[in-house]
């Protein structure tokens, strides 16, 4: 399954900042489709072969994290939380969606540059 998803974006990843935050939207993506760790577990056999491992190493642990903000099946304590509020206040996966996923997108944003100009910087 790796070979096919990576292969879908060998071009991404060629290396670069492109490929970076390319990377991370894919993880936040693949992290909500199959559940962020059998995700990690998958894709973390192909970081080795990436131009810039360490630099995606980083960006695998911040964007998979970051992922379970986008929608209430995202982690299992959104689920939790949703449940203990139900009586008390009714979270919709709409509701939970809405603000999801502009949080999700500025916060990974901002966490992957951060991550970036630390990588152009030698810090990772």
């Amino acid at each position: 399954m790796t070979g096919l998803v990576l292969g879908r974006f060998e071009r991404l990843l060629q290396g670069g900042p492109g490929a970076f935050f390319g990377f991370g939207i894919l993880t936040v993506i693949g992290s909500n489709l199959f559940a962020n760790v059998p995700y990690v577990l998958v894709i973390a056999e192909s970081i080795m072969a990436m131009p810039e491992p360490v630099t995606m190493w980083f960006a695998l642990a911040f964007a998979s994290t970051i992922a379970g903000n986008l929608t209430i099946l995202g982690a299992v304590a959104n689920v939790i939380v949703v449940e203990r509020a139900r009586g008390t206040c009714d979270i919709t996966f709409r509701d939970f969606f809405r603000f999801g996923l502009p949080s999700t997108v500025a916060i990974l944003t901002v966490g992957m540059s951060i991550l970036w100009v630390y990588h152009l910087l030698g810090l990772i």
